[in-house]
């Protein structure tokens, strides 16, 4: 019988799929929460022990060494799973927050409260309860959309609670999803890693973590926007914080990403509030011309952090970096030298934190070792799904004024008024930079447009680059295993939601150039002492031009964010829901075939199932070995023509041979799960004497390949 791995064993076989593994909508929203607030006293004493070699570190205001925290808990957590000895264990991880909490106790004691007291003083500033009520809301949106559902997307949700699932069972990060698969890991590992964490500490199911953890970081998205505003808008000044509140409210109500990013891509999304931290530190970064070796150290221990969870967003803070020492650097040509010596240790900090899955990239790149037993000439096949280039695709992943593109907003309303202010923000920009407008120049600070328009012009060569890589004239290069063009273009499109801010912000500046105006140059008005004062006064002099300009310049700022506070409080939630659902359609037929699987499939089986289907949750139910998991990409030709084929409905000898060369015993067929992939179709296998029927419930299907379990000597 097939063996249930530990941490599923009672969860996913004992009890009625639905009702075990759906995780209550409060519970979800407390358990993020307290997930929250159990990591960052242990990232707090770190980054007070950090603080003896990087002195910036004490610098960072109280909310970014909050957001820092959590992520210098999950980075250590990570680095303690990759040791090459299995440590990765539950006491482990509880003794190691309980260590953070109690070394913070005694620090807080020991300063009486001092650094504690900072940060709940700002919490209590008009900014800092702004923040902190947008963040609770917004992950109440994002639960309220996604925790009602059961299974997380079929495609990256299986593959990540499989990287979860191995690391859980073998106690640390390895080089293969032995025995599930017979795949190497050839991908950072970060975020399976953070997945695990609900499961040790929360008790809940690798399949709930994919759906729920990421809403806690999509909605940690908001205060690093704010922290990445305040940054560029002069951190220590009054508008550093109306910059960061701009950029915090546009990316809560009005962009789309990264809020709405939750039908895949779960290391991405888990990388985003990092990555816009760091956005926020490149130009401090840069501009001393040679970065000294304890900044050099410490960006290196930012990137690697960042490139364990997500290669996409390490490579965006690498080439941003580069980007802005060439922009900002005041010494960038008399220590040319010196600087590219920086940005190699650098570059050589970050890679050190994934260099296990880059030997597992290197050693299957060339010729994939899970290709077994390859047939037809030649045996190596692309994997498919990889972006070619085509007019079409720079349009698709470059272009944002196409009319309603739902890559600038899935709802039409938001779309057409983001590409409207993107298109204002450019105008701005270029007027900003060409002629000495007061008004811009006072309202439209460099230090806010000039970074914006360097980052954007990074993200766009960098995805116009990955668009020509993949022409297909140069075949599968590197870039397509060590790149992701999806995930470069949502990069690309968040920093043209930054240039589409920046009408807003000569919006807000203006207004607070001119109430100062105004409070400078008014004298106090006299009361006199023998008149009573009225409590309505229907004279006067009527409003002043200042005054008429602030009102029309508050009423034009309400508009938009008007506008998207009535699309994420009407539409989102629903969205959020219907868009999972659409690439996590499991029925309970499905469920029902995964249960049954997990009972009786032998450990010897050998499944073959659809990519994109629930069967790619098999591992969690049964060791019997899938051929094959959604990650890496099948490129075996003989899994490619089965897929291809058994899709179409086609059973043939030649299939019939595929599937022997795959040594597959049982064909695990479901219904459409996903909008992406299309089923196995059961009707050739039900009339050929190939296949038995094993098991039946709604669309799912279990069949024994006959020639199969022959051949293998493994029956069902």
């Amino acid at each position: 019988m097939g063996g249930h791995p530990p941490y599923v064993e009672g969860i996913c076989s004992s009890h009625r799929l639905r009702r075990r593994l759906t995780v209550p909508v409060w519970s979800a929203y407390a358990g993020l929460l307290a997930l929250l607030a159990g990591v960052a006293p242990l990232g707090l004493a770190l980054l007070r022990l950090g603080e003896r070699v990087f002195p910036r570190i004490s610098a960072l205001h109280p909310l970014e060494r909050l957001l820092v925290a959590g992520f210098a808990s999950g980075t250590l957590f990570f680095i303690l799973a990759s040791l090459p000895v299995p440590v990765f264990y539950p006491a482990l991880v509880a003794g190691a927050l309980a260590v953070g909490l109690a070394v913070m106790a005694f620090l807080w004691v020991r300063e009486r409260g001092r650094s504690l007291r900072a940060g709940i003083d700002w919490v209590f500033t008009w900014a800092g309860a702004g923040v902190v009520l947008g963040f609770l809301a917004l992950l109440g949106i994002e639960v309220l959309g996604t925790g009602t559902l059961s299974f997380p997307n079929t495609y990256d949700g299986s593959f990540q609670t499989l990287f979860a699932q191995v690391i859980l069972q073998q106690h640390g990060i390895t080089g293969t999803l032995l025995p599930y698969a017979n795949v190497g890991v050839e991908y950072p590992q970060g975020a399976a890693v953070w997945l695990t964490l609900p499961s040790m500490l929360l008790g809940w199911s690798l399949v709930s973590s994919p759906l729920l953890l990421p809403a806690l970081f999509l909605a940690l998205s908001l205060p690093a926007a704010y922290s990445w505003g305040r940054r560029w808008g002069g951190a220590t000044s009054a508008g550093g914080t109306r910059v960061g509140v701009l950029f915090a409210g546009f990316f809560a109500l009005i962009a789309s990403w990264p809020r709405l990013f939750v039908g895949g891509s779960y290391d991405f999304a888990l990388a985003l509030p990092l990555l816009f931290l760091a956005f926020g530190w490149l130009r401090p970064f840069v501009e001393p011309g040679v970065p000294n070796w304890p900044n050099t150290v410490a960006f290196g221990l930012l990137l690697g952090a960042i490139t364990s969870l997500s290669v996409a967003a390490g490579e965006m803070l690498a080439l941003a970096a580069v980007g802005f020492w060439v922009v900002y650097s005041a010494q960038r040509r008399a220590r040319l030298v010196r600087a590219i010596s920086r940005f190699a240790v650098l570059v050589t900090i970050g890679v050190l934190f994934v260099i296990r899955s880059l030997a597992g990239v290197v050693l299957w790149y060339s010729y994939p070792q899970h290709v077994l037993q390859p047939v037809g000439s030649p045996p190596f096949a692309s994997p498919s799904g990889l972006t070619t280039a085509t007019v079409a695709t720079f349009i698709g992943e470059l272009d944002p004024f196409v009319p309603l593109k739902p890559k600038l907003s899935p709802f039409p309303v938001l779309s057409v008024l983001i590409a409207i202010l993107l298109a204002i923000g450019l105008v701005v920009c270029v007027v900003r930079y060409l002629t000495s407008h007061p008004t811009l120049a006072r309202g439209l600070p460099k230090a806010v447009a000039g970074p914006a328009i360097v980052l954007s012009s990074v993200a766009f060569v960098w995805a116009a680059f990955l668009v020509l890589a993949s022409a297909p004239a140069l075949g599968a290069t590197v870039f397509d295993y060590l790149a992701s063009l999806y995930e470069a273009s949502f990069l690309l499109f968040i920093c043209y939601q930054v240039l589409a801010l920046l009408p807003l912000l000569v919006l807000v500046e203006s207004v607070a150039n001119a109430r100062a105006t105004t409070r400078a140059h008014v004298p106090p008005p006299e009361q006199p002492r023998h008149v009573p004062k009225a409590r309505w006064s229907v004279t006067g002099s009527g409003p002043s031009g200042s005054s008429r300009a602030i009102a029309l310049a508050i009423v034009v700022l309400a508009i938009p964010f008007g506008i998207g506070a009535g699309v994420t409080v009407a539409e989102v939630p629903g969205y959020l829901h219907d868009h999972v659902l659409a690439l996590a359609n499991v029925t309970t037929g499905d469920a029902e075939a995964l249960e049954w699987a997990g009972s009786h499939l032998p450990v010897c089986a050998r499944v073959f199932a659809a990519p994109g289907s629930a069967a790619m949750f098999l591992p969690l139910y049964s060791t019997a070995a899938l051929v094959f998991p959604m990650a890496p990409i099948s490129v075996n030709l003989s899994y490619n023509e089965a897929v291809d084929n058994l899709t179409e409905g086609v059973y043939s000898p030649a299939i019939h041979a595929a599937l022997l060369e795959l040594g597959i015993t049982v064909v695990f067929v479901t219904a459409q799960n996903s909008v992406t992939y299309p089923p196995l179709q059961p009707g050739p296998l039900e009339s050929s004497p190939d296949f038995t029927l094993l098991y039946s419930s709604g669309d799912a299907k279990l069949f024994e390949f006959v020639p199969g379990v022959a051949a293998a000597g493994c029956p069902v």
